[in-house]
């Protein structure tokens, strides 16, 4: 099973939503980083059960991270704008 839950998300309303979600349903939430380089920074350190990325599209970097956490064996579930 899952706890661990990092979040990444620039906009901090749907991150607090998310966060909300996700602790109704038993999900440790971990924290809530703004950039894909803080997270990469934070799983490294930590190592969160999974991360919730959400990417807008135009955001390359976010991208980028997204296919480093992906080498470094940390499911990611995806949100897409």
């Amino acid at each position: 099973m899952f706890d661990k839950v990092l979040i990444v998300d620039k906009d901090l309303i749907e991150a607090l939503e998310l966060t909300n979600s996700l602790e109704e349903l038993g999900y440790e939430v971990l924290d809530v980083v703004e950039s894909g380089k803080l997270a990469m920074q934070y799983i490294l350190d930590i190592r969160p059960d999974f991360v919730v990325l959400n990417i807008d599209q135009n955001d390359i970097s976010m991208i980028e991270s997204a296919v480093n956490m992906i080498k470094s064996s940390i499911p990611i579930v995806y949100c897409v704008k």
